[in-house]
This record gives structure tokens, C-alpha cells and sequence, in this order.
């Protein structure tokens, strides 16, 4: 017989139902939703313990904004309207959806050292020399995309 833990007596005053549209809300955030809640962390990460189904359900309905989400964004990219288009494109370039695309907004976000050093000017300009090749890498990028939209639509023959 598997371990059930016992439901925490600082959880007895919640409702079910309120915990589990609150770790919806912050996206199974245990941290961010028992501070909304009013509750020690451990106690609400026990009461997820004590029923799986909270979380479960949670993540169900997060899927679900999700699923929604890029259903409107699709549909946008499909409208006949040209700034549901433009809001389309920005969304999904604006995604993580889009990382590693030259056009995308969003970086990556690299782990920050944990040092308190500074770092090294060696290092500060290898990063600078690669940035610089990165911008100028994705500006032939962008010209060559907008000279094959300009050839395709702005021909002087159409």
C-alpha cells in the first residue's frame, strides 16, 4: 500500500476548489500560490501530496489556456484583418515558440555566474565580437527576407 500523506491542519480552512484555481492562476507555482493563500509552502506542497488530483487539474487547465492561446494566435496569422496578422506575428515571435529564429525577440537567457568577480576584459570582448556577428548575421538575414518580399510584391511589373 503506497504512503498517503496526512491532509496539513493549516490546510483544513481551504477549499479545494480555491487551491486549485490559485495554482492554475500561477501556473503550479507551489511558492507563489501559497503565499496567495496564506499558507507555509511545505503545508500546500503536503495537501498536493495528500491529493495529486490538485495538481493534475491544475496542469489540465493550464494546457488549456495554452492550447487556447495558440489557437488565437493562429487563427490571427489566417484573419483577413492586417493588424490581427501583425498581432499574430508579434505574439509568436515575441514566444519561446520562436527561439533560435533570427526574427525572434525573445533570447535565451544564460545562467548568471556566481561569482562576484567581474569578469575578465578578455571575456567582455570575445562576448562583444560575438554579439556584433550575431546582429550583423541576423540584419543579412532580415534584408534578404524583406529583398525577396520586396522582388515578390513590390515588382514594378505587377
Amino acid at each position: 500500500m503506497p504512503f498517503i500523506p496526512k491532509f496539513p491542519e493549516a490546510c483544513r480552512r481551504l477549499d479545494l476548489d480555491l487551491v486549485r484555481r490559485t495554482l492554475t492562476k500561477h501556473r503550479l507555482d507551489i511558492c507563489a500560490a501559497a503565499k496567495e493563500l496564506g499558507v507555509n509552502r511545505a503545508d500546500l506542497r503536503r495537501l498536493t501530496w495528500h491529493d495529486p488530483k490538485l495538481l493534475e487539474d491544475a496542469k489540465w487547465a493550464c494546457d488549456l489556456y495554452v492550447i487556447h492561446c495558440r489557437s488565437l494566435m493562429i487563427e490571427g496569422l489566417f484573419s483577413s484583418n492586417r493588424r490581427k496578422q501583425e498581432w499574430a506575428v508579434d505574439r509568436i515571435l515575441s514566444s519561446s515558440l520562436a527561439l533560435g529564429h533570427p526574427m525572434a525577440t525573445v533570447v535565451r537567457s544564460r545562467p548568471k555566474s556566481k561569482s562576484n568577480r567581474p569578469p575578465s576584459p578578455f571575456l567582455m570582448e570575445i562576448a562583444r565580437r560575438r554579439a556584433l556577428k550575431k546582429a550583423e548575421r541576423n540584419r543579412a538575414c532580415a534584408d534578404a527576407d524583406c529583398g525577396a518580399w520586396n522582388r515578390q510584391y513590390l515588382s514594378p511589373d505587377s
